[in-house]
């Protein structure tokens, strides 16, 4: 399931992003947009948790969100 080189997933560490943060990206990587839903039941985090993660995301601009059928999608 490793979508990201490890030299990759190392300087992401090192920049500061958190293990939650590189998982979601991992699993974005691989899927063509992901609600929260189902982003908790890949990674196995609680949808709370996994919100803030999403917050910090998308303000760095790294993440983008958007409106599917009513029902926000990450990619």
């Amino acid at each position: 399931m490793n979508a990201l080189p490890s030299s990759i997933e190392t300087s992401l560490e090192e920049a500061g992003f958190s293990g939650s943060e590189i998982l979601m990206m991992k699993h974005l990587l691989e899927d063509n947009g992901l609600t929260l839903r189902q982003l908790a039941a890949k990674t196995g985090k609680s949808t709370e948790m996994l919100d803030q993660a999403m917050k910090k995301l998308l303000k760095k601009q790294i993440v983008n969100r958007e409106i599917v059928n009513d029902v926000p999608k990450y990619t």
